[in-house]
């Protein structure tokens, strides 16, 4: 059943997806909304306020910035 929707669901429209993904989000693991988030990003970010947008920036440059000190 569960590979017959994601089937279902990569044969859906950029547009159709996100409608469906908006209207089950509650039902979404964090890894799900992530993975949508890294790969329509934009979509994603005219949603977001400034301030958020700019806590998400640094948080990433001060993950970058502890990954580069630990040598990864």
């Amino acid at each position: 059943m569960a590979q017959n929707i994601n089937q279902a669901f990569r044969q859906l429209g950029r547009t159709e997806k996100a409608q469906f993904i908006e209207k089950n989000l509650e039902y979404a693991s964090e890894w799900a909304i992530a993975e949508y988030v890294d790969t329509y990003f934009l979509g994603v970010a005219k949603h977001l306020s400034e301030e958020t947008l700019m806590a998400m920036l640094h948080y990433k440059q001060e993950q970058s910035k502890s990954n580069e000190t630990a040598g990864n």
